[in-house]
This record gives C-alpha cells, sequence and structure tokens, in this order.
C-alpha cells in the first residue's frame, strides 16, 4: 500500500487497531497492544499490504503529533527525534539498533511530508529475515505513538480524533 492512508473500510479498521495497540502501550500492556494488531492482521479481510498499513497510520499519527509539540511547545523545551539505546539514553543513529534507527528514520521522513521514505523503512523492517526485529519495530513505533500521545496530553495538545477516545 503506497498511497496515504485514506478513509476507506481498510484503513478505518487499521486505525482502530493501531488506536487499541497504542491504548494498550499506553497501560504498558504489550501483550494487549501485539493482540489489538494481531486481530487486524488475521482478519481475512487484511490481506496484503495489512502490515504496512497499520505502520502508515502510526507513523502518520505519531508525525502529526511530534510537529504540534514541536511548534506549541517547542519555544520552551526543544522536541528532539533521535535514538535511544537499550537504557533510553540518546545516542547517535549509527550508534543505535537497527529497529531504532529504522523507527526514528521513518518517523523524520514522515515528520518531513516524505511518505515515500517512510514506506521505504518500514518495507526495511519487514525485509529482514528475523521475524524477532519486526516484532520490536512494530511494537516500538507502537509504544513510540503511545509517548507521543502522553506528551500531547501533557500540554493539553491535541492528538488526531482517531486516538482520542482509546487512549
Amino acid at each position: 500500500m503506497i498511497v496515504p492512508a485514506g478513509d476507506d473500510a481498510h484503513a478505518s479498521a487499521a486505525r482502530a487497531a493501531a488506536a487499541a495497540a497504542v491504548a494498550f502501550a499506553a497501560k504498558d500492556d504489550a501483550q494487549g497492544a501485539f493482540e489489538a494488531l494481531m486481530e487486524f492482521l488475521r482478519h481475512p479481510d487484511h490481506g496484503h499490504g495489512s502490515g504496512e498499513l497499520l505502520l502508515t497510520v502510526l507513523f502518520e499519527a505519531a508525525a502529526t503529533m511530534a510537529s504540534t509539540l514541536g511548534v506549541f511547545v517547542g519555544s520552551f523545551e526543544p522536541v528532539m527525534i533521535g535514538a535511544l539505546d537499550d537504557d533510553h539514553c540518546p545516542v547517535g543513529i549509527d550508534e543505535a539498533t537497527p529497529v531504532e534507527r529504522t523507527f526514528v528514520r521513518a518517523l523524520l521522513a514522515e515528520v518531513y511530508g516524505d511518505r515515500q521514505a517512510t514506506l521505504s523503512q518500514i518495507r526495511l523492517a519487514f525485509a529482514t529475515s528475523d521475524p524477532q526485529q519486526v516484532s520490536s519495530f512494530v511494537m516500538r513505533t507502537v509504544s513510540g505513538t503511545a509517548a507521543l500521545v502522553q506528551a500531547c496530553r501533557q500540554y493539553d495538545l491535541p492528538v488526531p480524533d482517531w486516538l482520542a477516545g482509546h487512549s
């Protein structure tokens, strides 16, 4: 799926699953988040490209919130998008794990409006033969989106409507 997430039934179902996963992640329930995503992916009507669509809607929301934080909060506390190590400390992009590197690059691409680069990073993550790495990337995207929802709420800033009622 190379087009922006639209308002069709498939995109709406992806948003609902993503919103549920983000809500579980916000409660530190990784298993619930994983199950919400898998329920969507296992549905017979959601075929090829559904994982890509899920991540696209998550990156779309995350980029919107990161941009909102940058505009409204940036003059007081700069909003930084960067790679973190296993202890959640900032590291250079070249020192980050492949999952963290891919997450940061996809988010930055989406923040700058380069959907093709976002999709390239998502496809790169799915191209690995290591299912644990794919799962880690998906869950990193969910937890990153949940953190941005929390940050927007902390400053009383808007979050995308489809996320607002779930988290």
